[in-house]
């Protein structure tokens, strides 16, 4: 054999041998879409640190957006496999895609929580705000103006977040758009922003949303809005046309939010136990307030948040997993 033949086999030899040494692929561990506010950074930890621990698979979270992570789930690529936090009904047309239709994607049984604008209490007390309505007097908007264009500004959300859009679908439909402009902001700019405007005594209004640490920080209030009726939100998306601020309506209140953890079903197949857990763990909202507080008020991490609060109850997480407590 030459010297070049001995070379060419001694790398096919090295490259036969190459995948065995490759880092595990995306479909080999579970991965969890990596969230930017609280409650999911904690809910997020939970569910990794569990599977990991009680279930031995392993584990990834890995920051996307909203659309992509869905996609993900829906192909069972394994790519992103686990969406800790998707709210209902904002994500209204994804559930009736992925969990009603295609039956790609399953979900757990979700908790309720309050979506909606508000105010600090000092805020709507001084300037008699309680309704929607109110926001309509160009008084009161030019009080809420910050850059000096004569709008008043609201934060509408995060700009890859449903919610956001239907914000501003939702201050249209109120005909409130020749008074405010949304600001669509990070949510941490939001929360640096609000209370530099308490400290400074400035208004500020904005969406939010319990479980929510900034509860426990500010005293605050709810613009009432008309009460949602079926049919009342009549909702598209930039994905269905160009139009789709002016073509949607939306002037009614949130109808009953609920929270759940959605997983792609391929899971089902490539880690039956953790599609098992995730279709059965269930979350109290008083409980994801108490860890919001420990992350944005105390300033804990959210995987020690985790971590403490799931080695105190063990029963809740046999719970989870269908097993009969230690005794």
């Amino acid at each position: 054999m030459t010297r070049i033949s001995r070379r060419l086999a001694l790398l096919g030899t090295v490259a036969a041998l190459l995948p065995s040494a490759l880092p595990a692929t995306a479909a080999d561990k579970i991965t969890v879409t990596g969230l930017n506010w609280d409650a999911a950074k904690v809910i997020s930890q939970v569910l990794t640190q569990v599977i990991e621990k009680e279930l031995g698979a392993p584990t990834a979270i890995l920051e996307a957006d909203t659309e992509t992570s869905l996609v993900s789930m829906d192909a069972g690529d394994g790519k992103l496999d686990v969406f800790p936090d998707i709210w209902m009904p904002n994500q209204q047309k994804a559930w009736e895609t992925y969990v009603d239709t295609r039956k790609t994607i399953g979900h757990n049984a979700g908790y309720e929580a309050v979506q909606g604008f508000f105010l600090t209490t000092e805020t709507a007390q001084a300037l008699g705000i309680t309704t929607i309505e109110d926001l309509k007097s160009p008084e009161i908007a030019r009080r809420f103006d910050t850059d000096g264009d004569g709008l008043g500004e609201y934060w509408a959300g995060e700009e890859s977040w449903g919610a956001t859009r239907l914000n501003r679908i939702k201050m249209k439909s109120y005909g409130l758009d020749d008074l405010w402009e949304p600001w669509i902001a990070s949510n941490e700019d939001f929360k640096a922003a609000l209370k530099s405007a308490t400290d400074d005594g400035r208004p500020v209004l904005f969406y939010h949303w319990t479980p929510e640490w900034v509860f426990s920080v500010h005293d605050l209030t709810q613009v009432s809005e008309p009460a949602y009726y079926k049919g009342c939100d009549t909702v598209h998306g930039p994905a269905e046309r160009d139009d789709w601020l002016e073509a949607s309506s939306f002037p009614c209140a949130f109808e009953t939010s609920r929270v759940y953890v959605f997983h792609s079903r391929s899971l089902e197949t490539r880690f039956p136990k953790a599609a098992e857990f995730l279709t059965r763990v269930s979350f109290d909202p008083a409980v994801i307030n108490g860890w919001v507080t420990e992350t944005g008020v105390e300033g804990k991490a959210p995987a020690e948040v985790a971590r403490d609060w799931l080695a105190a109850n063990p029963a809740t997480v046999d719970g989870w997993l269908g097993r009969a407590p230690a005794q």
